[in-house]
């Protein structure tokens, strides 16, 4: 058995993402210890951001990462899970209807509790906890190492190692949520926001200054989008988010709140700040240079019309007011 778990130990650490960490861990679970059941369940806080603050329970929240389950359930509900986040070691109880022994633990970021991992056994079965929880803390280890090395160290958004993963997954789109999107009608849109004049505030205050700036523009990223939604940090004043499950209209409108938000934030020293967007609806088969390339081209018709605005390619297009090689036949959204 410990020869096996050493030999997956090394195949979990040939990951270099933790989506794909976290599905062949549960696969490993199941397959050497034979649980009644084994599940990953991440924590959203109160600002709808992956990563659970640990501040506040009152309005968190826990989604399963096998399951396409944006909004989750309400983390008051477990008061299991909210004794291992708050002692921030292992929980066992028993549900004697089942039959089983349930034990939660808890998978630490830098600091706090980010994820529960629950694992189930019968009651009359032994199971070796002493070698799950050596192949637990070595999956712990290395899923810590993946979220830091995905985040921009400033802003605390994903990075843009984590965004050219995410946009060949969006592009190629997994069955699943292709079903759903189709099921409701809705799709799948991306947005790049580019703060406005940004150049001559560095030049004006200074680089360090023009760091304090990305940060509260960060934040109001964080506030502004949903939980299920990806925020990131493409490079120097860009950003980058993907909203899934929203039509063109719809896109539109929340990055038009977010950009009010934006314009009615008091800036220390320099007042009001505003930032243009461009927005594309992702399309059935799309490329990750294509979608790309047509909310580029919306983001710098905006720029290049007075700033401070938000403009869809989609709309741009059927206006006859920009136009793409990549956009000759009809959109066919998933």
């Amino acid at each position: 058995m410990l020869e096996k778990i050493i030999e997956q130990i090394l195949k979990l650490t040939e990951q270099r993402d933790s989506p794909s960490l976290d599905l062949i861990f549960l696969k490993t679970v199941n397959q050497l210890f034979l649980p009644a059941s084994v599940n990953l369940y991440d924590l959203l806080d109160e600002k709808g951001t992956d990563e659970f603050n640990g501040k506040t329970l009152s309005n968190t929240r826990f989604r399963n990462v096998a399951e396409n389950d944006h909004d989750g359930l309400p983390l008051s509900d477990r008061g299991d899970f909210c004794e291992c986040i708050i002692q921030k070691s292992p929980v066992c109880r028993k549900d004697d209807s089942r039959g089983v022994e349930i034990i939660i633990y808890p998978v630490t970021g830098e600091e706090d509790v980010t994820s529960l991992l629950v694992l189930e056994k019968e009651v009359d079965r032994n199971l070796d906890l002493e070698k799950f929880e050596y192949l637990f803390r070595a999956y712990s280890s290395h899923r810590r190492f993946l979220k830091s090395f995905d985040c921009d160290p400033l802003t605390g958004l994903l990075n843009r190692r984590a965004f050219e993963r995410h946009s060949y997954d969006l592009a190629r789109s997994d069955k699943k949520r292709k079903r759903r999107s189709c099921e409701e009608n809705k799709g799948t849109c991306f947005a790049i926001i580019d703060i406005d004049h940004f150049k001559s505030i560095n030049d004006t205050y200074g680089h360090l200054f023009g760091d304090d700036i990305l940060i509260l523009i960060s934040r109001i990223i964080s506030e502004a989008f949903r939980h299920y939604d990806l925020s990131f940090r493409y490079g120097g004043e860009e950003f980058c988010i993907i909203l899934y499950q929203l039509d063109e209209k719809a896109a539109i409108k929340l990055m038009e709140r977010f950009r009010k938000k934006v314009e009615s934030y008091k800036f220390p020293q320099v007042g009001t700040m505003t930032v243009t967007v461009g927005v594309t609806t992702v399309l059935k088969d799309d490329q990750p240079s294509n979608i790309i390339d047509r909310a580029d081209k919306a983001l710098y018709y905006g720029k290049e019309h007075g700033r401070n605005m938000v403009r869809s390619f989609e709309e741009l297009f059927r206006e006859g007011l920009i136009s793409d090689e990549h956009a000759t036949g009809g959109w066919q959204v998933f």
